[in-house]
């Protein structure tokens, strides 16, 4: 279940981020394709139902943002993008008001293809998920469920490294504690 990143994107792609930036629209587009599965489903963990709408966001972003994208500097092209994707899911929480409610209610449902029968101990794992705020959410994900290393998700999350292992401490204690019946 876990997606790991392609460590080797950033070298695979290294032609493709520099033609990219210098305004190809086949290069961008062709960057976007190779990683959308995996942005759409943070987004959807994210935000549910509307994680259209928060990568359509991330996507308008990235296509205005690409031209200051700097290959040297950056940390990766695929953690940039995770970057938009997370403050793009953000937004969307922050203008929906009824977020929570929509997100407990998509994540108690299986993903469409992804699971074909949730055990009671997947579906207390996603209520517990469900229960954290946003961003111990998106640590979590992004760390457990992406396999995405703590440099480059403190980096997405625009946090520093120490602040995301207290995220995830708090996070995973939250979740065990709940998967143990005791909150």
């Amino acid at each position: 279940m876990s997606q790991m990143l392609d460590q080797n994107a950033g070298d695979r792609d290294g032609d493709t981020v520099r033609s990219a930036v210098w305004g190809n629209r086949d290069a961008f587009e062709t960057l976007l394709r190779r990683r959308h599965a995996a942005l759409r489903r943070f987004a959807y963990r994210m935000v549910g139902d509307d994680a259209d709408d928060a990568l359509q966001e991330a996507y308008v972003a990235a296509y205005r943002g690409i031209g200051q994208f700097q290959p040297e500097t950056e940390a990766s092209f695929s953690n940039w993008l995770y970057r938009l994707v997370y403050t793009a899911s953000i937004d969307v929480l922050r203008r929906r008001k009824r977020a929570a409610a929509r997100v407990r209610a998509l994540m108690e449902r299986p993903q469409p293809a992804a699971w074909t029968e949730l055990t009671s101990q997947q579906a207390d794992l996603i209520d517990a998920l469900t229960d954290l705020e946003p961003d111990l959410r998106a640590a979590v994900l992004l760390v457990d469920a992406h396999g995405v290393g703590y440099r480059e998700t403190a980096g997405i999350l625009g946090i520093s490294e120490g602040t995301l292992a207290s995220r995830l401490h708090r996070a995973r204690g939250r979740v065990r504690a709940a998967l143990e019946g005791e909150g």
